[in-house]
């Protein structure tokens, strides 16, 4: 790390001087602190003006550090600290920006999945549901949902929104975790569900539902959290709250028309009163006259099978950036941590 990724005031500390002379010339990026020397790494500069005695010869880039004035080797020290946290910040900050932007190409693998498992005329319709969880997504998670799962001042049930976007950089990976406990959705309700309903559960799921419940898991205030409650990569708040979400969404609409040639629906009118369902089974059984089967698309199986295959890899491949990235750091103990987590995934 160069002098610009410093942090404010270290610079004038980082700019070695000699016993009452003028300011070294050694870069601080190329200050280190090797054993017992203190060195200069570039061979254009040296820790101080020629006449220095201490570096007489231009040439002499490292001297033992008993030799090296006080102040030269404790400026060095603090360059050296200095420059390898900003260079572990730079690198984990690399890995979870990286991380998240694969997260959210899931999406991408959600919607060749889900629209090869559609009839012709849904594709589009599935498409866009899988899109709009990013776009609407991203807006809500931005103003409500992320203050409302790390916000600060807030209580055990929810964040405050007194601070405002601490870390973009952590923001855009949640967001990506909050994009697919959403999107999960879309899948369960492919084809009886309309848009603008979608929408409206997508965004109340992006900006309120999920973030909540990660606030209760993943804040140090969260009663969750308070209990010992360990989610590595959200197992239980991104997949779980998605799973639940899908399964009340399909209790509700019941399955695809046509789906089920046998279809029965429960008989029990608490159940259909909890869940609105007020269709008939025969609604559900699909086509049962001549002029309905001869312009019904019936087609609701698999419809590409490659299709869903690639998406299903894509779904994969992100799959470690999900587990891995969680580690949210890859410098020190994280490099070996993301191994464990990779094989974990593997298995």
């Amino acid at each position: 790390g160069g002098s610009g990724s410093l942090p404010g005031g270290m610079v004038g500390r980082c700019l070695v001087v000699g016993v009452g002379l003028a300011t070294a010339g050694c870069p601080i990026s190329q200050i280190a602190v090797v054993g017992d020397t203190v060195t200069c790494m570039s061979k254009e500069h040296v820790l101080g003006p020629p006449d220095d005695p201490v570096f007489a010869d231009p040439g002499d880039f490292v001297k033992p550090a008993d030799e090296v004035p006080v102040q030269i080797r404790e400026s060095a020290l603090v360059c050296e600290r200095t420059s390898s946290a900003a260079t572990r910040r730079g690198t984990d900050n690399s890995w979870v920006m990286t991380s998240g932007v694969r997260v959210l190409s899931m999406q991408g693998g959600f919607g060749l999945l889900e629209s090869s498992m559609v009839r012709g005329g849904n594709v589009v319709n599935i498409m866009m549901k899988n899109m709009l969880d990013l776009l609407l997504g991203g807006i809500f998670y931005f103003f409500i949902g992320y203050q409302l799962a790390f916000g600060n001042d807030g209580s055990w049930f929810a964040g405050g929104f007194s601070h405002g976007l601490v870390d973009p950089i952590f923001f855009v990976f949640q967001w990506s975790f909050a994009a697919t406990a959403s999107t999960i959705d879309s899948g369960a309700c492919a084809e009886r569900v309309d848009l603008y309903a979608y929408v409206l559960l997508s965004a109340v799921t992006t900006g309120v539902i999920y973030p909540i419940v990660c606030h209760w898991g993943w804040h140090p205030d969260g009663w969750l959290y308070e209990m010992g409650f360990v989610d590595f990569a959200g197992s239980s708040l991104v997949h779980s709250v998605g799973g639940v979400s899908a399964l009340v969404c399909v209790l509700m609409v019941g399955p695809r028309i046509g789906r089920f040639p046998d279809y029965k629906g429960s008989k029990n009118k608490w159940m259909r009163w909890l869940f609105r369902q007020k269709y008939s089974d025969n609604y559900f059984r699909g086509v049962f006259t001549e002029t309905e089967e001869s312009i019904a698309d019936t087609n609701v199986g698999s419809r590409d099978p490659s299709q869903a295959l690639f998406g299903t890899f894509l779904l994969w491949v992100a799959w470690y950036s999900f587990n891995c990235g969680s580690t949210v750091q890859i410098s020190g103990a994280g490099a070996d941590l993301v191994g464990n987590v990779s094989i974990t995934t593997t298995l």
